[in-house]
């Protein structure tokens, strides 16, 4: 009875492994990447100092489908990130990041053409780690790109044929991403005061699925 019992769970979490490996569905994903800084020091008058550029992104990807149309979508992108700094030397600023995404995405299956395309909407939280280019200067005053950040994704897009996803995706920032000294008089006296923003971003991907 317990050899029977021991080779009934081997037999069944054989099965279930099998089963979860065929539901997961793995594949490439690529796309553009526009950063949108949001600085904290505003109201001190450098509202423009940062210019948004176009980047770009590539990596892997895989989705775990659950029920009711729900599935787990998790991502290991490069991004490449370009910036202008609109200091006296307009000086460009270009960062490499590691970011995984993982999101809970909603699939609205309709019938008749669910095979063809399908709506789909997501939202998780965003892990990025800076891989190079910390540093920037600014008017002579340094900054620094924080080693790592975090965000949280609201994204939408649709499903082609079951194998094609093209996707549109707002990184709300929920850490301080960027900070520099900011030298300024007050009273006639030298003040330095640290100065801090928030990177938020959007990002437009297709991926394959295999």
């Amino acid at each position: 009875m317990k050899k029977s019992l021991i080779s009934f769970v081997l037999v069944a979490a054989v099965a279930m492994s099998s089963l979860t490996a065929s539901a997961i569905n793995f594949g490439v994903r690529g796309g553009l990447v526009v950063d949108n800084l949001k600085i904290d020091w505003n109201e001190q008058g450098l509202t423009d100092a940062f210019n948004d550029r176009l980047g770009w992104q590539v990596g892997l990807m895989l989705e775990v489908p659950l029920p009711l149309g729900l599935a787990i979508d998790g991502s290991v992108m490069y991004m490449h990130h370009e910036l202008d700094v609109l200091d006296a030397d307009a000086n460009q600023y270009k960062r490499s990041t590691i970011n995984i995404p993982v999101n809970l995405k909603y699939k609205l299956n309709i019938i008749g053409v669910g095979k063809v395309i399908k709506p789909m909407i997501y939202t998780g939280p965003e892990f990025g780690f800076l891989l190079s280019n910390e540093k920037f200067s600014f008017n002579n005053m340094g900054g620094r790109f924080k080693k790592f950040n975090t965000t949280w994704n609201f994204g939408f897009g649709v499903e082609l044929f079951n194998h094609v996803q093209v996707t549109a995706t707002y990184c709300l920032g929920l850490n301080k991403s960027i900070e520099r000294t900011w030298e300024h008089v007050v009273d006639g006296n030298k003040v330095s005061e640290l100065v801090e923003g928030t990177n938020r971003y959007w990002t437009v991907t297709a991926a394959v699925l295999f």
